[in-house]
């Protein structure tokens, strides 16, 4: 039942008894008065029971709603606190997103460094690339040069090789010629004839002290000087380890030594420690 049905069956049961009331004072002056009385006594206690029933019946349910509306402030209360708590969430869930915001424009602009640093990795390595393929070329054509430089060792190495050959063999025809040469002036020389076609060279025997090679020149010092009546245009003729090694022309003398250029080489280079000569003649 519902309160409005409540509020129209208190309002009926009012009425009813006022009605009693008022039938009960108009009955007063008439002849069945106790009759009547009667009835509306029963009447009334009839209707009073029913009052009191409608009357615990909405105390009981005013009761009932009371307790529900406490239990539903007791709800609203707790409502507003989660509330509340959740407007706290919020702010703190703002917060957050906030900084995760920041967060993610830090992580666009970090992204954008990224993508310029592959860019620039990307042309590092297509200009690696290219330096690769350059270097490749390189050795492939210092591969080629090397080769090419093998073959003109190997065939220099067979020139030198043959050169040798023949240097050893005019070495022999050089030591043949000059030992003929100095018989041949023994001979005269026994037999009292004079060459009158070139000066006689007093044999002036000397060593090699040092030597010093500037650009194409080799200049040759040796061990004997003005006290051995060296001159300058003399010519000193270079032996060591049994080879000729070459001739040297006197340019500038000192008192116990003098310097000359090498005017023609033998099959070996001229070293300190040689032995110099002005006449292969014996004395």
């Amino acid at each position: 039942m519902s309160t409005l049905s409540k509020v129209f069956v208190v309002l009926v049961l009012l009425a009813a008894i006022a009605l009693a009331m008022s039938s009960m004072a108009r009955l007063a002056t008439t002849d069945d008065y106790k009759t009547r009385l009667k009835n509306e006594t029963a009447l009334k206690e009839l209707w009073s029971d029913s009052a009191a029933r409608a009357v615990a019946q909405l105390t009981s349910e005013r009761d009932a709603h009371s307790n529900t509306r406490a239990t539903l402030s007791s709800q609203i209360a707790d409502k507003d606190t989660e509330i509340a708590g959740l407007k706290t969430d919020k702010d703190v869930l703002e917060k957050e997103v906030g900084s995760l915001k920041t967060g993610q424009e830090d992580m666009r602009a970090d992204l954008q460094n990224v993508k310029d640093e592959l860019v620039k990795a990307q042309d590092d390595i297509k200009r690696l690339h290219s330096e690769r393929d350059a270097a490749v070329k390189r050795a492939a054509d210092f591969e080629e040069a090397r080769l090419d430089a093998e073959q003109n060792l190997r065939e220099s190495q067979n020139r030198v090789k043959n050169l040798r050959a023949e240097v050893a063999n005019l070495e022999v025809q050089l030591r043949t010629h000059i030992q003929r040469v100095t018989k041949l002036q023994k001979i005269l020389d026994d037999r009292g004839i004079v060459d009158t076609g070139r000066a006689p060279v007093k044999k002036i025997d000397a060593l090699v002290t040092e030597v010093q090679r500037r650009d194409a020149d080799v200049w040759v010092q040796v061990s004997a000087g003005k006290a051995n009546e060296v001159k300058p245009g003399m010519k000193f003729i270079i032996f060591g380890e049994g080879t000729y090694k070459g001739d040297v022309q006197i340019s500038k003398v000192f008192e116990d030594s003098a310097i000359g250029r090498l005017i023609q080489s033998g099959t070996k280079e001229v070293m300190t420690g040689d032995k110099a000569t002005t006449s292969l003649k014996e004395d």
